[in-house]
């Protein structure tokens, strides 16, 4: 990940401006994109940590958020 990262972080703004074919056809940017997929994956996050919650467990990390708050 921190090596994909990495090579992103290292692209120019005309990469990113870059049109490309999405699977379902559409045209959009290279930015359009990867906004996509970060937002289609904390939709599936949340809908875990949903789930999670409706079954009584608390996620990994609101567990790390309250164990930080005691400890400060």
């Amino acid at each position: 990940m921190e090596t994909r990262t990495a090579e992103l972080a290292a692209k120019d703004d005309d990469f990113f401006a870059g049109v490309i074919t999405r699977f379902d056809g559409q045209r959009v940017t290279r930015l359009e994109m990867l906004q996509f997929i970060k937002e289609h994956e904390l939709t599936h996050r949340s809908q875990m940590f949903l789930y999670l919650r409706l079954k009584g467990i608390v996620p990994a990390t609101t567990r790390r958020r309250q164990a930080a708050q005691k400890s400060a």
